[in-house]
């Protein structure tokens, strides 16, 4: 009975009841590495006790490709596929950003890159600059995670199988069944990646904006930011989505 698969209420676990990942999660493994190129798999292992109540499901650490790290009472296939297409078919920008962060211990900026102090505020080019730098990277990493794992399922005949990004609410409560939907009711598979979009805004709006009563203004209504600043915040917000679908879209037709 080693083998038998579990459910992870409708979805279906990447791991059997003694925790070891089971065969159809091996088949997500090398769905994902033939599309790569790749002849070796990645090795899972279990996250650390302490991360099992924290909602953290899976994540690769970047120092490390070759490994994944799962929940195993909650790591189902979408998620195993979505870590297996961040450790063996990562995009370039989220190449190039985990490697700054390796190097320059933490920041999105590499040592050649033109000072954010040195981009003129004028156009709303430093926050532009910002965001790119930034929160782009990761944005469209995890969309191409989120897209690949989509046609990895597709390609297995799985549906339904990603659970969804729950919904957040002050002092960080989380409800299990609360989460980001279209208007049909099926999951928005695109609201985890959208989580990050607003990062370098946030950071532009604490840089040089003010506060009330200790929060800040926001940008949307904070007099010392510009108009320019302003259109360039909305443009973030508007297109933000499509750059996300476009890539999502493109890394699930790989499974094709």
């Amino acid at each position: 009975m080693g083998n038998t698969f579990r459910k992870a209420g409708e979805r279906i676990s990447a791991f059997n009841s003694g925790g070891q990942v089971t065969p159809q999660a091996q088949e997500v493994l090398r769905t994902v590495a033939d599309r790569a190129g790749q002849t070796n798999l990645p090795t899972v292992e279990h996250t650390p006790k302490e991360l099992h109540a924290s909602g953290v499901m899976g994540y690769v650490d970047w120092r490390k490709p070759g490994k994944i790290f799962m929940d195993p009472k909650q790591g189902d296939l979408h998620t195993l596929a979505h870590e297996g297409i961040h450790s063996m078919m990562p995009t370039d920008l989220a190449r190039t950003q985990m490697t700054n962060r390796i190097a320059t211990e933490g920041s999105d900026f590499s040592r050649s890159d033109v000072p954010v102090s040195h981009v003129p505020r004028e156009g709303g080019n430093r926050l532009r600059y910002m965001h790119e730098k930034m929160a782009v990277p990761t944005m469209l990493e995890e969309a191409a995670a989120q897209g690949g794992a989509r046609g990895v399922m597709d390609k297995m005949g799985l549906k339904n199988q990603d659970r969804g990004f729950r919904v957040r609410y002050g002092d960080d409560m989380v409800f299990d069944d609360d989460v980001y939907r279209h208007q049909d009711g099926s999951v928005d598979q695109l609201a985890y990646p959208l989580m990050y979009r607003d990062r370098a805004v946030h950071q532009y709006t604490q840089d040089y904006g003010g506060t009330f009563e200790g929060q800040p203004l926001g940008m949307g209504i904070d007099p010392r930011f510009s108009d320019t600043e302003r259109e360039v915040y909305y443009d973030i917000g508007d297109h933000s989505r499509r750059r996300a679908e476009r890539v999502f879209n493109e890394h699930r037709n790989k499974f094709k």
